[in-house]
């Protein structure tokens, strides 16, 4: 049986203190959860402040980048659900982190012999200091965060790659934030040995981060062989990716990761040849694979091919993909598989809605169908978040939209990125389900007035729009009107033949 917490306050630093001599990497989820298993699910205690502020030290999650649930701080909370009233309940809490917890962390940052120790005490003082204590933390605190990451890339200590790059943009903005020139450079020096120590071809993560903090940086010099070192890989990983001993080793994923970086970098360079270059030799990548792949595989991947073309300029380039496309779209419409949802409306209750609609003077009646079938935004937005609450994974996603010959034509982005777009789809779905009912009260509204074409028009150019116009409109109506003419009785958008 485990001790009771009050006899178990040292023990945190007894654990922690094992981890300084570790010589492989570790994690701090494994910190945490040593920690934690000083705890008794039996005891009901309280647990002494140094095992809480270890537990919520290595916790708390890096880079978190919800605005919803985030405090405006870099760490957050690595676990939130929403309460019925709205409300959110978030685990570990900042609301929890005392100025005493903040003095400790900083007495353990100063004290703790290995750097992912370190880091995380440092850079949660740094971060929260403000927002606790009221006061700004010592600059010293953000030093040994930088330092702390450097010596973690260097001695390779932490057992997740994709955790070390995150930290080293940490370090660089940090020491970019306290213009540290000294620092600078190292963590410049060490983001490029990193990179060299850690790249996989087929690891996308690994590769090319060096380019994103560095050259796209302006706040960071490179030297003219460290730039130009940064443009040998990518184009080394292009031409590999694009360019393999064997053709079924093409990467297009990765030919399109570093042809893009080396495009925007020979655009920028004023590079238009190299550009051309680069571009098509990443497009031949996708081409290739698509030629196996399914009508609809193959149609998303041109589709971002062919984006790429436009956006740097390469018009014949892009009008082949496009020839593709349209070849592809009867194939595409033929894959897709319809999901279908029937109602039922009984002719009673459809009399009745077309009576309500109808009744009354034409007047009123137009102004009844403008106020009833024109989409309101503020409602439309309502019926969106309450369809994504119910279904969020639909919205979490890309949504391809397409003609009725299988040729896309838009995309709506995940309703994080593309609230507009959704509102749009939204209201065009609603609309077309309301078209049924439209469409009925306007064949009851024929059948009530047998000139209601004229009554029409002549309702039409009461408005603004058409004044001074009058005499042209009525001129060329008797010639429009029958030229599209009626289905089922009804004005139609189609021609009549």
């Amino acid at each position: 049986m485990k001790e009771p917490m009050s006899d178990v306050i040292n023990s945190p630093k007894e654990i922690l203190g094992s981890y300084a001599q570790k010589t492989g990497p570790i994690t701090e989820e494994e910190i945490q959860q040593a920690i934690q298993s000083l705890k008794d699910p039996q005891d009901s205690s309280e647990p002494p402040m140094e095992w809480v502020a270890e537990v919520m030290a290595f916790g708390f999650f890096e880079d978190y980048q919800s605005q919803e649930t985030g405090w405006g701080t870099y760490f957050g909370p690595m676990m939130v659900l929403k309460n019925d009233d709205g409300t959110f309940t978030e685990s570990p809490s900042i609301q929890k982190v005392t100025p005493q917890i903040i003095q400790y962390w900083s007495e353990r940052a100063m004290a703790s012999k290995h750097p992912v120790l370190r880091t995380r005490y440092a850079d949660l003082v740094w971060d929260f200091s403000k927002v606790v204590t009221k006061t700004p933390p010592h600059y010293t605190m953000a030093h040994i965060v930088i330092d702390s990451i450097i010596e973690i890339a260097q001695r390779n200590c932490h057992k997740h790659e994709v955790y070390v790059i995150k930290k080293l943009e940490r370090a660089l903005s940090l020491a970019v934030a306290l213009k540290d020139s000294s620092r600078i450079e190292k963590v410049r020096d060490v983001i490029i040995s990193y990179e060299d120590s850690v790249t996989q071809d087929s690891k996308l993560g690994l590769w090319g981060f060096a380019y994103d903090l560095l050259y796209e940086n302006d706040k960071v010099e490179l030297t003219t062989d460290q730039e130009q070192k940064l443009v040998d890989d990518l184009e080394g990983h292009l031409l590999r990716a694009s360019q393999p001993a064997n053709s079924e080793d093409i990467d297009p994923w990765s030919a399109e990761a570093a042809a893009l970086r080396l495009a925007k970098y020979y655009r920028k360079a004023g590079r238009s040849e190299d550009v051309k270059r680069v571009i098509p030799e990443y497009g031949s990548a996708f081409i290739k694979p698509s030629l196996k792949a399914s009508a609809l595989q193959a149609s998303a991947w041109l589709q971002r091919v062919r984006a790429n073309f436009v956006e740097y300029g390469l018009k014949d380039e892009s009008e082949g993909i496009a020839i593709k496309l349209r070849e592809l779209g009867e194939k595409v419409k033929s894959e897709l598989k319809p999901i279908s949802h029937k109602m039922t409306i009984s002719d009673e209750e459809m009399d009745r809605y077309t009576t309500v609609i109808i009744e009354g003077d034409l007047d009123g009646v137009f102004a009844r169908i403008v106020a009833h079938y024109i989409p309101k935004k503020a409602a439309v937005k309502n019926q969106l978040k309450e369809l994504a609450s119910k279904a969020p994974i639909q919205f979490l996603i890309t949504i391809g939209l397409q003609d009725n010959r299988g040729r896309p034509i838009a995309k709506v982005g995940p309703l994080e990125d593309d609230l507009a777009g959704h509102l749009v789809r939204l209201m065009s779905q609603n609309m077309a389900i309301s078209s049924v009912f439209l469409r009925t009260v306007l064949e009851s509204l024929v059948n009530k007035y047998p000139t209601f074409e004229t009554l029409l028009v002549d309702y039409l150019f009461r408005f603004p729009h058409f004044r001074g116009r009058q005499e042209i409109n009525y001129r060329v109506r008797s010639q429009s009107i029958p030229q599209w003419g009626l289905r089922n009785g009804c004005p139609s958008p189609y021609p009549a033949n």
